[in-house]
């Protein structure tokens, strides 16, 4: 009989890290040159802003402004594979700050995700993406919705609860809050 490893809190000692696609980054930001520039390196966020800029705190609203660019990437990516595979389509796609869900669809087919998404690695991701398009076949959590979610990610169940354990350290992480404040 195989024993499950009881599964690690996801947690950084040191709030100056962002977390981005389940991994801790800290943010290097230097006042430099004459262009914006942002780069996400193996071990860190590096955010350039022209010296002639004095605005204080740019750096968040630049930083949430290319996590909003770089989730619609991955969305996009997963939209279009699940999107023909589940014989469904989205109309339009949002990527808003949501104080208490990750996504949400309308009876319309537009879909809203929480920027807070770009966090998450990014089988998360799919999975959120999975369960909003099972959304357009089912409107609610039917056992036939289960079914449908589980047929196009079949540890559907492990993704929820590792959904539960990234959501704690969002919320718990101090550089999120002054990216998405409420």
């Amino acid at each position: 009989m195989k024993h499950k490893k009881p599964a690690m809190p996801i947690t950084s000692t040191n709030n100056s890290k962002l977390l981005v696609l389940g991994k801790f980054f800290p943010l290097e930001v230097k006042r430099k040159g004459k262009k914006y520039e942002l780069a996400l390196e193996k071990e860190k966020i590096r955010i350039r802003i022209p010296e002639s800029v004095k605005r204080r705190n740019l750096e968040y609203d630049y930083l949430r402004k290319w996590l909003r660019i770089h989730l619609a990437g991955i969305l996009d990516e997963f939209i279009a594979t699940h999107t023909k595979n589940m014989g469904v389509y989205v109309n339009k796609i949002h990527i808003k700050n949501q104080k208490t869900r990750w996504a949400s669809c309308s009876s319309n087919h537009n879909v809203n995700f929480n920027i807070q998404l770009v966090a998450l690695p990014r089988f998360l991701i799919e999975y959120i993406v999975i369960h909003e398009l099972a959304h357009m076949t089912h409107k609610n959590h039917s056992r036939k919705f289960w079914q449908l979610v589980q047929k196009f990610c079949p540890h559907y169940k492990r993704r929820r609860q590792e959904l539960r354990r990234y959501s704690l350290a969002l919320r718990e992480n101090k550089m999120w809050g002054r990216i998405t404040p409420i």
